[in-house]
């Protein structure tokens, strides 16, 4: 994935779309754009998305609003047709609940909370057809050395087309 940023100027923060994020949330008023691509495998499934968009924008001093754009997606199973399209778009928001410096190397973690839903517009065999909440913690701990831990727990409610 890639990551760019429009002011105010300072480093880039990426979050990897679905795959990790981190407490830090953007300033007021800046803006981010972060996209990606993603090729899993799994048994006889492989599953590719590309364009894993995400727009932050920085909303106050404590929190940042999500845009996620929807990935064109391919879903190859052996034996069955391709299934292809667009895969459903989500909206979330970060908020810091504690954020020290890097440089000061605490027993405590930055802790950020992460809550988003999907919006049933994506194409017909990709689309969940029903919103998809999550809610995530997103803790890193740095220490003197080049040694740091980041690590994130979520939990989400999954449509899977019954249930």
């Amino acid at each position: 994935g890639c990551a760019g940023r429009v002011s105010p100027p300072g480093a880039v923060s990426p979050d990897r779309p679905g795959y990790r994020d981190t407490p830090p949330v953007l300033p007021p008023g800046a803006l981010q754009v972060e996209a990606g691509y993603t090729d899993d495998r799994a048994g006889t499934v492989e599953y590719s998305s590309i364009g894993e968009t995400l727009l932050r924008v920085g909303v106050g001093a404590r929190s940042e609003l999500r845009l996620f754009g929807n990935s064109y997606a391919i879903r190859s199973t052996t034996g069955l047709a391709n299934v292809g399209g667009m895969e459903d778009p989500k909206i979330g928001i970060k908020t810091n609940l504690r954020a020290i410096p890097d440089s000061v190397h605490s027993f405590t973690p930055n802790v950020a909370a992460l809550v988003a839903v999907t919006l049933p517009a994506g194409g017909t065999g990709l689309s969940a057809k029903r919103a998809q909440p999550e809610a995530k913690l997103a803790v890193n701990w740095t220490t003197p050395s080049a040694f740091s831990v980041y690590s994130n727990v979520g939990a989400g409610g999954v449509y899977d087309g019954s249930r």
